[in-house]
């Protein structure tokens, strides 16, 4: 069954079979046929009820799922040892507000199943379609409270949301269809399968679930309140930030990495922004805990070179994916090691190395990996040779995630303890954070349409 609004989903639930219930009037036990449909815009699900297995029928009973609550209720011990019905389905409409269609009534609809394990998978279904309907049914989102909105686009919002089952709070990414054309869509699809391919990793921000109801994309993700990477830097307890500050948090974000590329999944846009904390280390017992977030640049890859669409973010793109605005070669999974470079030269000095006061001009010091070593002297050896080895403009002599990972300082041999005094240099960095990925394509063609030579003479 593949309803109008669903342009992701294409599998909804479509679950029918027997169940009890008994008459209001004269508590008499009768059986009803139950089958899980959909209302004839296919927006809203609906438990149509029958009293036999002929859906044809036109005497039935509607309940609307478009706001409701749906739980196991107690089993009836008396009745279980009476050898009757004891599995009860509660289905609350009461919790709905607005107007009623036709004889609709809101109430507690009560039905029974002949199992546990049958009233799960009833319960299972209608709680998936009905949080398709309506994704108040699965999330309380308290949409007039400021403190609920955790970040704003131009076509989504991502909010706070309590899962009414568990309480537990979860990230709500939610997306308006209307400001979608069909690559929008389409891109969507990619993000939703590489998260779910991508699954549970202690340093990659878990996707719960995908939730497409008539008018919104809702991606559950996990919430994680420890804030910004860059701002936690800034926070360091009496402003104490050493290389192997920057070891503990460079480890996580690369075994990150090299998780997703052992998927064959390359990221394109990795950038301070995109690395969350699950915690602060000074705010709990905790070790520090950061998670690699945002997939929605990111591309499934087969081969090394066959990625050619223009994607990431000014001062963090790899050179290779600039030089395909001009015809260049594709690139592959060794850009994301470029831009984990620019990260880690962050991480030890407060300053970005390809940062400009133009994306034209970002993309020329990229392309010729040209960089201030100032900043660097501070650090100890085994820390530049691990930039130098990572902000390398040829691919093929770039280390891989795994190579990064294996590298000395990675492992701690040579890393340094003294302060490295960034954190004024990170505040004027903040400040100064670059414009996204959405116009970098035409920032890219543009740069090369004013260039005279050509970027494979560059080095």
């Amino acid at each position: 069954m593949v309803l109008p609004h669903f342009k992701i989903q294409d599998d909804p639930p479509s679950r029918e079979g027997w169940l009890r219930k008994k008459g209001r009037r004269l508590k008499m036990w009768t059986r009803r046929w139950c089958k899980i449909g959909w209302d004839e815009l296919g927006h809203t699900a609906i438990l149509f009820c029958y009293h036999s297995e002929d859906t044809t029928e036109e005497k039935r009973t509607a309940i609307s799922l478009e706001r409701v609550e749906i739980n196991a209720l107690q089993t009836d011990d008396d009745l279980l040892a009476k050898g009757g019905p004891a599995y009860a389905i509660g289905i609350d409409t009461r919790v709905r507000e607005g107007k009623l269609q036709g004889d609709e009534e809101l109430r507690l609809h009560v039905l029974y199943a002949e199992s546990n394990e049958e009233r799960d998978a009833w319960i299972r279904d209608l709680q998936w379609v009905a949080v398709h309907s309506n994704i108040d049914n699965g999330y309380l989102i308290e949409r007039n409270e400021q403190r609920a909105v955790l970040g704003s686009g131009s076509f989504s919002t991502v909010w706070k949301g309590v899962d009414r089952s568990t309480g537990k709070a979860w990230a709500l990414k939610e997306i308006n269809k209307d400001g979608l054309n069909s690559k929008g869509q389409e891109d969507i699809r990619e993000e939703i399968e590489i998260q779910r391919r991508v699954g549970e990793h202690p340093n990659i921000v878990f996707m719960r679930e995908f939730v497409e109801t008539h008018s919104n994309f809702f991606i559950v993700l996990e919430l994680l309140p420890g804030g910004a990477l860059l701002d936690c830097i800034i926070d360091s307890q009496k402003g104490h930030f050493s290389e192997r500050d920057a070891l503990g948090i460079m480890l996580q974000l690369m075994q990150a990495l090299e998780y997703i590329h052992s998927l064959k999944i390359v990221h394109r846009d990795l950038k301070p922004e995109n690395f969350l904390l699950a915690n602060r280390k000074s705010e709990s017992e905790e070790e520090l805990r950061v998670c690699l977030a945002d997939f929605g640049c990111a591309c499934r890859i087969h081969d090394d070179d066959e990625l050619h669409e223009l994607c990431g973010s000014p001062g963090y793109i790899a050179p290779e994916i600039i030089e395909t605005a001009s015809g260049g070669g594709g690139y592959g999974l060794k850009a994301d090691i470029w831009s984990m470079g620019v990260i880690l030269f962050i991480l030890l000095t407060g300053t970005a190395p390809f940062a400009a006061a133009n994306a034209e001009e970002s993309f020329a010091k990229t392309l010729k990996g040209s960089y201030d070593y100032k900043p660097l002297q501070i650090l100890t050896p085994t820390a530049r040779d691990l930039l130098a080895r990572m902000l390398v403009t040829k691919p093929s002599k770039r280390l891989s995630a795994k190579e990064v990972l294996a590298h000395p300082w990675m492992r701690g041999e040579g890393v340094g303890d003294t302060n490295l005094q960034l954190q004024d240099n990170l505040r004027l960095l903040k400040g100064k954070l670059m414009d996204g990925f959405s116009s970098v394509a035409n920032k890219a063609v543009r740069y090369f349409s004013k260039s005279t030579d050509s970027p494979k003479t560059k080095t």
